[in-house]
């Protein structure tokens, strides 16, 4: 029997920076692909049960990583811890 795979649903309202240069394109990609990322490795109960959190905080990873890969990464983290 094959399993379904189970549907998320991940909003993100709003992601604010002071670093002008950020690319929001760059920025959404990298969040989908952190989101694939934990889905793959943990699956969809890293997330929860569902429900609303109306404002998490994570402490963005020095690095030499691009920027946007490391805020998705810091974001998903945040919604998933």
């Amino acid at each position: 029997m094959t399993q379904k795979n189970p549907n998320v649903t991940v909003r993100i309202d709003r992601i604010t920076s002071d670093q002008p240069g950020l690319e929001s394109a760059a920025l959404q990609a990298a969040l989908l692909d952190e989101v694939r990322r934990v889905l793959a490795t943990q699956g969809a109960s890293a997330f929860g049960n569902g429900g609303h959190h109306s404002q998490k905080q994570a402490t963005l990873s020095e690095g030499s990583g691009a920027l946007h890969t490391r805020i998705a990464a810091a974001t998903i983290k945040a919604v998933s811890s």
